[in-house]
């Protein structure tokens, strides 16, 4: 068996071309990785320990989104509005394509906050409208480990249970 692999790594002309499989095509597939984590964030070893058993816990068949808060998502980090991004690996795989309703209900209750999960131009999904209010009611703060998970989802809206990990 020939292995191909690192920068610049050629195969020969004569073999079969394999084009990778995708993650997802929207919330449908069995996925490889139960979480993903939000772009340049990097977990101490402790806390991945916490973050990989309540991700077992969870038992999810999409994979969770793993998010630390900064600045940004608790006040907006001097603006007015505080806001959640989504990484793209993770939205353009278990999210929506297009702006609509969310429910942010946080683990272990049943109240839910609404908000909406926006798409911008460059299909970046964020959520402003709600999540300020979800994190403060919920005492969210700096440095929280919040992993979201897809707890339902129809045509016209969305529900996440937020589990936060300390």
């Amino acid at each position: 068996m020939v292995r191909f692999s690192g920068y610049g790594a050629r195969k020969p002309r004569n073999q079969a071309s394999v084009k990778p499989e995708p993650l997802s095509s929207n919330l449908r597939g069995p996925f490889r990785r139960p979480y993903i984590l939000a772009r340049h964030t990097t977990l101490p070893v402790q806390v991945k320990r916490k973050v990989e058993e309540k991700v077992q816990a969870i038992g999810s068949e999409l994979p969770i989104f793993v998010k630390a808060l900064t600045t940004t998502n608790i006040d907006g980090g001097g603006k007015s509005l505080g806001e959640l991004l989504f990484g793209m690996v993770y939205a353009s795989a278990c999210l929506p394509d297009k702006t609509q309703p969310l429910r942010l209900q946080p683990g272990g209750r049943k109240k839910q906050w609404p908000a909406m999960l926006t798409v911008t131009c460059r299909s970046q999904r964020r959520v402003y409208d709600g999540w300020k209010e979800f994190a403060g009611d919920n005492k969210l703060k700096l440095g929280d480990i919040c992993l979201f998970e897809v707890s339902s989802r129809n045509s016209r809206s969305l529900t996440m249970t937020v589990h936060v990990v300390r």
